[in-house]
């Protein structure tokens, strides 16, 4: 008798299972044309010049600035803390990127104390006015 019940085993088909791969492609197929309708893509210019002395920190103080400047846009309450706070920010971005730069300047003619050839490059490169390079030269 018990031979008998296992000769009657069962398992999963899997005749139907490229039928099961095509109903999902489909699926999907569907799925994303029904989201590019709703959301389609855009195309956004990504800006290829970037200074070498503005990092993460100086981006991260950015976007809050402009957060505040958005919220003080919405609110409209000059005489709120908003317009104190957004004044604050633009300030310590400001400041932020005074310091990074003058840090990387001083850290390049560092580098170059010793290479007159490369520290007039890296002169010419920090946008100098043309005049205090002539100074630079008599002095």
């Amino acid at each position: 008798m018990f031979v008998e019940e296992l000769k009657s085993v069962n398992f999963p088909n899997y005749e139907n299972f490229n039928s099961l791969n095509d109903a999902y492609s489909n699926f999907m197929s569907l799925f994303m044309a029904a989201i590019n309708k709703v959301a389609p893509l855009r195309e956004i210019r990504v800006k290829n010049r970037s200074h070498e002395w503005f990092d993460g920190e100086i981006s991260n103080a950015v976007e809050a600035r402009n957060e505040k400047l958005k919220t003080f846009k919405r609110t409209r309450d000059e005489e709120s803390l908003d317009e104190e706070s957004l004044k604050r920010s633009e300030a310590q971005v400001q400041n932020l990127i005074e310091n990074k730069k003058k840090v990387f300047i001083e850290n390049k003619l560092k580098d170059n104390v010793g290479k007159p050839k490369e520290l007039w490059k890296v002169l010419k490169s920090l946008g100098l006015p043309k005049n205090l390079l002539l100074f630079l030269i008599y002095v």
